[in-house]
């Protein structure tokens, strides 16, 4: 009976060796918080929300990625429309240092008069992780997010400064 457990015991450390090298974890990126933006030349100041998570992993020797990512306009007086871009599944991610870019398939939903209209496009998004401040001196996180529609016509670009939150940009 000693035997045999040695033997299962053996076994279930191969198989869980086996299992860790076929899903050996890439690199991660995550964030959620709000994002400021300011426009010098209408000094207009506006917040967007956003998160996201994205990942890459190996598995049998393929790289695997995945995640999502959203942001919303936070409609403020004498906003015409609030909109949202969702990204629903990630194609593609890089990270270098403490820089990711990730992008993917995306829709921009508008807000109007009659309601919501929906354009289907990709965004592209660049997180700059500049750790936790500590205080209002230290460097913020920066996100930069650029929406297409699929036909090109509509273009939608934010970039600005993560004003409450955290932007975690990891390498494996």
């Amino acid at each position: 009976m000693k035997m045999m457990t040695k033997g299962l015991a053996g076994l279930l450390l191969i198989c869980a060796a086996a299992l860790g090298l076929a899903q050996a974890q890439g690199v991660a990126t995550q964030g959620r918080g709000v994002l400021g933006t300011f426009d010098p030349g209408s000094e207009v100041r506006r917040m967007y929300q956003f998160g996201f998570e994205v990942g890459k992993i190996v598995r049998d020797g393929h790289e695997l990625i995945r995640g999502h990512f959203s942001l919303e306009s936070q409609v403020g007086r004498g906003d015409a429309e609030g909109f949202s871009i969702i990204a629903r599944e990630i194609g593609q991610l890089r990270v270098a240092g403490n820089e990711a870019m990730f992008q993917g398939p995306a829709v921009l939903r508008v807000r109007t008069a009659r309601g919501f209209r929906t354009v289907p496009g990709s965004v592209r998004v660049i997180v700059q992780d500049n750790g936790v401040p500590a205080n209002n001196e230290d460097p913020k996180d920066r996100l930069s997010v650029r929406f297409v529609s699929r036909d090109g016509d509509l273009v939608r670009e934010i970039a600005g400064l993560v004003v409450r939150g955290d932007a975690a940009v990891r390498g494996g």
